[in-house]
């Protein structure tokens, strides 16, 4: 197998092994949520595209032969050509389907954050949208070409329709692309609101905003395939790179806890102070990734529902945040005998709001 193949496989299992120390470390697994969980079908996902990579590497498809070719084909180089065309037919649903797992591995991540009610039911439509369109292109997978065995069919060779499949590029690289901008839609207002330094707002735009540049991949790879020389050899390769580069991009966020000095200390991990007033024997509340990242992503509150925050106390704050009912009660007395404050500001016309205090960034 190309050593290529093999580097950009090894960086993904790494990557993926990496998630789950990182997870482990400040949540334990009882924290886990959706998107640690999917961390493992795709990584079967993966591994089955890379076995198709390798295999098909020595077989070759039936994309990869000429009509006039076919009559000098022997019959065990046709029961070759075929199990190559079907290992590479199978993976139009294994390589999508790594893609679309990233897709919601993105949602279930922007679920544990901190998002007003319209964003909420936003993220709920993009669920829909994301599942609907996999299921989409798996039925252009499997209604494009018929009769279906013709998809790994040697002798006589099918159309293109049926070898190089240009049908399924195209609606793969619009329904990726499509829902790829609307995932976009949640990361966006977050930045806008971000009451922060440029630095760190540059920082989250780069952790959030991934998917501009899986975007940019996805466009890169579809022109590259359908603009040169048709191959199973081209296609698997900027299929396989699309995957890990999206693994990457996406996984970025939650490896965040690396850069902070908390992750480093020896003894149990301690996010911020709520963690810390909870004692050492009390099991850590895993409501939400904790970091700078999601400490900073609770400074922002949807303002297009029009509900100004009127003073409230941050015992209740932290309460709908997801901690225990005594632990925001202490939080609160904190902050009533003069601890240091983290503000959550929020703007309604010429109304200012401020509230959540106690937080410390670590």
């Amino acid at each position: 197998m190309d050593i290529v193949w093999q580097a950009w496989y090894a960086i993904g299992v790494f990557i993926i092994l990496l998630r789950f120390a990182v997870r482990i470390r400040t949540v334990g697994i009882r924290g886990f949520r959706g998107d640690d969980y999917l961390a493992l079908p795709y990584l079967v996902l993966y591994s089955i595209n890379v076995y198709v990579v390798q295999i098909c590497y020595y077989t070759g498809a039936n994309i990869d032969i000429t009509p006039d070719a076919v009559p000098s084909l022997s019959d065990h180089d046709v029961a070759v050509l075929q199990l190559g065309s079907k290992l590479e037919f199978m993976s139009w649903y294994t390589y999508p389907g790594c893609i679309w797992v990233l897709k919601f591995t993105v949602l279930f991540f922007y679920k544990r954050l901190t998002l007003g009610i319209l964003r909420r039911r936003s993220l709920v439509a993009l669920f829909w949208i994301c599942g609907i369109s996999y299921i989409v292109l798996c039925l252009t997978v499997t209604l494009s070409c018929q009769p279906y065995s013709d998809n790994w069919r040697i002798r006589p060779l099918p159309g293109p329709e049926c070898t190089f499949r240009p049908q399924n590029f195209w609606m793969l690289l619009w329904l990726n692309v499509l829902t790829d901008a609307a995932l976009l839609s949640i990361p966006v207002p977050i930045l806008w609101h971000l009451r922060v330094s440029l630095r760190r707002k540059i920082g989250v735009g780069i952790l959030l905003s991934s998917g501009i540049f899986v975007i940019s991949t996805a466009i890169v790879r579809a022109v590259t395939t359908l603009g040169g020389a048709p191959s199973v050899i081209n296609i698997n390769r900027w299929g396989f790179r699309e995957t890990a580069v999206g693994l990457i991009t996406v996984t970025l966020p939650v490896l965040s806890p690396l850069f902070t000095r908390a992750f480093w200390r020896r003894g149990p991990y301690i996010r911020d102070y709520y963690d810390r007033l909870r004692g050492p024997r009390t099991p850590p509340n895993n409501a939400r990734f904790g970091n700078w990242l999601g400490t900073m992503v609770l400074k922002y509150i949807d303002e297009e529902e029009g509900d100004v925050l009127r003073s409230p106390s941050a015992a209740k704050q932290l309460e709908e945040a997801g901690y225990r009912r005594e632990y925001a009660e202490r939080a609160g007395s904190y902050n009533k005998s003069g601890g240091d404050a983290y503000e959550l500001e929020t703007q309604s016309g010429d109304t200012s709001t401020k509230s959540l205090k106690g937080i410390e960034t670590v």
